[in-house]
């Protein structure tokens, strides 16, 4: 009997296993909104990072970690994208949830212009379940364009989309 059906449960198992993978991409490359309000950074020393001081102004915040290859492959073209946007509009933040130490003897290798802060929380409690993880606030805080995974930051459309901001 269950010869006569094999075929069908064949069909329907793929079915499952597609569905579930859709499902399990769509989770871990779609970005949460985070709100900036609700956004609990810390500076390296261990002070509260006060989001008010930069209002009026763009912020690219990249989430982050010193164990991430992509993510330490993508922060050369950060840099050179600060270097070629005028820093008095736009600020970048880079976000860790790595402890400050390890944070800090990273940087103690690699000599890097952007703000580097830390979160207390796990990226997985604000829903960030890949990183490379980044997110571009125009200067009313409002969110404009995220993108998950490696990006060439100083490629000029993206310049263009940082310097300018586009709708998500």
């Amino acid at each position: 009997m269950f010869a006569r059906y094999s075929r069908h449960i064949r069909i329907l198992l793929i079915a499952i296993v597609a569905v579930s993978g859709f499902a399990i991409y769509r989770a871990y490359n779609s970005p949460p909104d985070v709100n900036l309000d609700g956004l609990q950074l810390k500076n390296l020393d261990g002070t509260a990072f006060d989001f008010k001081k930069l209002y009026g102004k763009k912020l690219f915040i990249n989430y982050w970690a010193t164990w991430c290859p992509d993510c330490l492959r993508e922060i050369p073209s950060i840099e050179s994208a600060m270097k070629q946007c005028d820093t008095n509009s736009v600020v970048f933040v880079m976000v860790s949830d790595e402890p400050a130490e390890k944070i800090n003897a990273y940087l103690a290798k690699h000599d890097y212009p952007m703000t580097f802060v830390r979160i207390d929380k796990h990226f997985q409690e604000l829903g960030i379940n890949s990183i490379p993880m980044t997110y571009i606030y125009d200067e009313k805080g409002n969110l404009t364009y995220t993108y998950v995974g490696t990006n060439k930051w100083d490629d000029p459309a993206m310049l263009k989309i940082i310097q300018a901001g586009v709708e998500k």
